[in-house]
């Protein structure tokens, strides 16, 4: 196929901007490998429950720093994803596990409103609008904010002294289309998990 000079113009800035785009986020991800430094802990959990489920609530302290920011303004959205089980102890045999629970949380930039919006699978906030922020710290908190979240049936539960809750959290940074990943060697530096940390069901 022969390019018209026309043609060539148009083929030539859009392979620039494309590259411009690579250069970017390389030396993005180049100036914030360690982007999600600190303190990454799961705080001050609690286990309630209903007429029909056990409940946890509990702070997720995030890791994020100017670097963080600064790729989520870029267009990355920051993700966090929670693992709970719910396991009876045993003795001499692995934890019998009761329930399993993923969600998935995300938290991302609107350049044109300049707010940050948290998205927790369509949940709203108290005024039945979207969790949306002004404030960075703010969405970072609420993005954190695990808030009676069912985590197994009331019924199943047997004798909830004998059973724990197990939660790890992980946090990332992306993802980057599948084209832009071609051009880039990405790594998986803006990943991070915490360890396990257990609660006993009846507190």
């Amino acid at each position: 196929m022969t390019l018209t000079g026309n043609s060539r113009q148009r083929f030539r800035s859009a392979t620039a901007r494309s590259w411009l785009v690579v250069l970017a986020l390389a030396a993005l991800s180049a100036a914030s490998a360690d982007s999600l430094r600190g303190t990454f802990e799961v705080r001050n959990a609690a286990i309630e429950h209903n007429d029909q489920s056990y409940l946890l609530s509990a702070q997720i302290a995030l890791p994020i720093d100017d670097a963080a920011r600064e790729a989520l303004r870029s267009g990355l959205p920051l993700n966090l994803e929670l693992e709970i089980e719910v396991s009876r102890p045993r003795r001499f045999w692995p934890d019998a596990t009761l329930a399993t629970l993923t969600e998935r949380y995300a938290l991302t930039y609107h350049a044109v409103t300049d707010r940050y919006l948290v998205d927790k699978g369509g949940e709203k906030n108290a005024n039945g609008d979207q969790n949306t922020f002004a404030d960075f710290d703010a969405a970072v908190a609420a993005l954190g904010k695990i808030d009676k979240l069912a985590i197994v049936d009331l019924a199943a539960v047997d004798d909830p002294r004998r059973y724990n809750v197990n939660v790890r959290a992980t946090v990332s940074i992306g993802d980057l289309p599948a084209t832009l990943k071609i051009f880039m060697f990405w790594r998986d530096d803006w990943k991070r998990s915490t360890e396990w940390y257990t609660w006993p069901l009846s507190q």
